[in-house]
Order: C-alpha cells, then structure tokens, then sequence
C-alpha cells in the first residue's frame, strides 16, 4: 500500500493565531495531567494532489491530531468539505472522564464563505447530541450562550461502509475493545439560524467522516473484530 498527499494553502482553525487556536478554546492550557486528551486541527481543508497505489488525483485534506494519556469514555467525530472546499464541519465530543466524574463535552465548528461559528460546551454553549451508532446516525443541536446563533446538523452513514473496530488508548493500554469504527461515505445536513430562528444557510455534505468510539460503538452490528491499530 502506498499513499502521497502534498498538501498546500492551510486552512487553519483560526486565521488570527494559526499555531495556538485550535477547538478546544482555553481549555488547550488545561495541564496535560488534568485531562485525558488535547485536540488540535492544523488545517480545514488544505489543497491535496494525492496518489494512492497509482491512482493519481486532487481534493482537500483535514489534518489534526490527538495528544495526550487516551481518548474518553465515549465519542462520536464528524468531518467533512464541500465539493468546492468553501464549506467544512467538524464536530466531536462524547463523555469526558476525569477524577472519576464523567462529563459530556462537544465542540462543533462550520466554516463557509458567509459564517464562521463554533460552539462549545467549556464556552456554555449548549450542545444537544443525540446518538445511535446501531442506526448509524447522529443529531446535534448547538446554540449559543445568548441565543443568537443555532446550529442543527444530522449526519448518518450506510451501517455497511463502517470499519471493522480500530484500536485507541485508554488507561489500560491500547484496545479495539469496543475500539472505534469509521465510515468515510456520511451524508451530513446542516441548517444555520439567526436569534429569531430564521433560516440562514444550509447545506448538505457527502463524502463525510463519521466515526463512534467507545460506549457510543455498537458491538451488536458492527463488523467483526479483526484488528486494525490507528495511530
């Protein structure tokens, strides 16, 4: 198997501070030993010229990366460009355990030409997720801590097109038990709306990344488990 993506033009998180703004807001100051895992995004959708096993082409290209001791108790993440590369969405969070309290947190961020909103559940933004991973399916509804903006976004992919169950840190070690699966043919909608609830923008995105992780894996219809390490 043999794969090259050169990538070009960033598209960082946040244009105003590139290398220090990522999803988490101030939480990414939170010392290492506080908290299971730090996030960061380096770019949105960067130009890519790939091949892969000869296959020669172009596209855009999310880069990001997880640090830290392991990933949560349970997550879902979500990713995806429009065809044009103008639009992208990224949404993760799931259940956060830490001193043996478990807390839900979501970070959702949607880019496009006209809006460029995050939301975050550290910020008192409300996040509202509902999550099937039997059903292959994800609702968020995510306003803001005054009210003036609302995000609702549905994202579900063929149970089918899942991974077989990728392996992830946790305190004991590596496991793909529950493990995570992934899908990379979603099909994600999302509606913008103002305070007075009038529709902004929508947009529908193929070709999305979904991914349940953990607690939120479902073990009764996934494949099988043979295994696959992700790093």
């Amino acid at each position: 198997f043999s794969v090259s993506a050169p990538l070009s033009r960033r598209v960082p998180w946040d244009s105003s501070c590139p290398d220090e703004c990522g999803p988490e807001g101030w939480t990414s100051h939170v010392p290492a030993r506080l908290v299971p895992t730090h996030y960061f995004v380096h770019t949105l959708a960067s130009n890519a010229v790939y091949s892969v096993n000869g296959e020669n082409g172009v596209g855009f290209a999310h880069q990001e990366a997880n640090y830290g001791g392991y990933f949560p108790t349970a997550w879902v993440w979500v990713q995806g460009v429009a065809g044009n590369g103008e639009t992208t969405l990224l949404l993760t969070g799931g259940e956060f355990t830490v001193a043996g309290a478990t807390v839900k947190q979501f970070i959702v961020g949607y880019r496009s030409q006209r809006f460029k909103w995050n939301f975050r559940g550290v910020d008192l933004d409300q996040v509202q997720a509902t999550i099937d991973g039997c059903a292959s399916t994800l609702k968020i509804s995510a306003v803001s801590v005054c009210g003036q903006r609302r995000l609702e976004i549905e994202v579900f992919a063929p149970p089918t097109s899942f991974s077989q169950p990728l392996f992830f840190p946790t305190p004991a070690g590596w496991s793909n038990d529950p493990g995570c699966v992934e899908s990379y043919v979603a099909l994600a909608r999302a509606v913008l709306y103002d305070q007075d609830n009038v529709e902004l923008e929508t947009i529908a995105m193929p070709q999305v990344a979904l991914e349940f992780g953990g607690a939120y894996r479902c073990k009764t219809s996934a494949p099988g488990n043979e295994s696959t390490l992700i790093i």
